[in-house]
């Protein structure tokens, strides 16, 4: 009876910490990916997919939407992804051109 009792006593004050930390997963904005590939420590491939598609990595290959060549790319290699804001000044690094 008395863990009954705690428990309820304690029941109200968990509902509305959970409620809250759903509701800031709900509104946080999403993030651009940053992929960034490299061979023998040469960048060879520097750019942002769009925040609301992460890179697919499939067959040895990554597929994402560019935000810097405005469509869909796909990249070869050793390549690293996370969530990253485009720094002021950077510029893409694109492999093959």
């Amino acid at each position: 009876m008395r863990t009954l009792l705690i428990a309820l006593a304690v029941l109200p004050l968990a509902v509305p910490l959970s409620a809250c930390s759903d509701d800031k997963r709900e509104t946080e904005t999403k993030r651009p990916t940053r992929i960034v590939c490299s061979d023998a420590g040469r960048v060879y491939h520097d750019d942002f997919a769009t925040a609301d598609e992460f890179a697919d990595a499939s067959q040895g290959y990554l597929n994402y939407v560019s935000q810097s060549q405005q469509g869909r790319v796909r990249v070869t290699g050793n390549c690293t992804t996370y969530p990253s804001d485009m720094p002021p000044g950077w510029k893409p690094v694109i492999q093959g051109k």
